[in-house]
């Protein structure tokens, strides 16, 4: 009797001990499914990524502004002239030299002269013994070896040169502002004739080829999102999608998991970035974001 009632515990616990065991297993791939499913953020807001502000490194007069409010510009298009003669000046005579060799010609011609000389005195010696004296032919050769030198040193002098033409260019390159990126103009502040100082703004460029998306993941899933976590958007009002026409999906990635909670909403801010490939999407508009954690980048 005792043997049995001990075998029917044994019998219970097992089947206690399987059924937890089947439960967390079944826990487990519920969980997992569940991390590989979408997560649907429905109010997000776009925001500028690249507000470049556009100013002189040199004290001195704009001449010409290439740009009006509005416009389009290409990544190192010229933009703003300043004033810049002396500089300019200072590099064309740095680019006659720079391109002058007659030194060095000169130089090859008088070593090639000189050499010839040499040679022909130590052939006359060795045809009429005593011909020319044992001086004149050191001085042959010393002539013949400072020519030599000469030319070294006509060489070198024309890299200097070169070199000083170089410099003479970063010495025009800050009169002539180009544009840092791909953009449009969206602030200009300064006009023809007036005189600008270093580090004073000029104008303001607004890159549009691609857009910052902020929102907030809930808590508890957020730890499946990373930087480098695929996602989508679109834009979250039927209207306004309407009014542009407009119900594209933009593709991008995460850049960055905020490290802190907010307390209030139980959630952590999340940045991504969009292609803005339509070229429509502003800031300030209000995005549906999918963000897909079976594309998140490793670590």
């Amino acid at each position: 009797m005792i043997n049995a009632l001990k075998q029917m515990q044994g019998s219970i616990i097992t089947s206690r001990i399987l059924i937890a065991i089947f439960g967390i297993v079944i826990f487990a791939q519920s969980g997992t499914a569940q991390d590989r499913e979408p997560i649907v953020i429905d109010r997000c807001v776009l925001k500028i990524r690249d507000h470049i502000e556009v100013s002189s490194t040199r004290a001195a007069r704009i001449v010409e502004m290439k740009i009006r409010l509005g416009n389009l510009v290409q990544k190192d298009e010229l933009i703003i002239q300043l004033d810049g003669e002396i500089a300019q000046a200072n590099y064309y005579v740095a680019q006659q030299h720079a391109t002058n060799n007659v030194e060095s010609r000169y130089a090859v011609k008088a070593n090639e002269l000189s050499q010839k000389e040499y040679q022909r005195a130590i052939q006359l010696n060795e045809e009429i013994p005593g011909a020319r004296s044992q001086a004149e032919i050191e001085q042959l050769r010393l002539k013949a070896e400072r020519s030599e030198l000469q030319v070294e040193q006509a060489q070198q002098h024309h890299q200097i040169a070169q070199m000083n033409r170089e410099l003479a260019l970063l010495e025009v390159k800050p009169y002539r502002i180009s544009a840092p990126i791909s953009g449009q103009i969206v602030e200009i502040h300064k006009r023809v004739g007036e005189y600008v100082q270093p580090g004073e703004v000029i104008a303001e460029i607004v890159s549009m080829e691609e857009m910052l998306v902020e929102g907030y993941i809930p808590l508890n899933k957020a730890w499946q999102v990373r930087p480098g976590t695929s996602i989508s958007g679109s834009i979250s009002l039927p209207k306004l999608a309407d009014n542009i026409g407009q119900h594209t999906n933009y593709q991008g990635q995460i850049l960055l998991v905020d490290s802190t909670i907010d307390d209030l909403s139980q959630s952590v801010r999340f940045v991504g970035v969009l292609k803005n490939d339509t070229g429509l999407l502003r800031a300030g508009i209000p995005m549906k974001i999918v963000i897909d954690p079976q594309q998140s980048a490793r670590p």
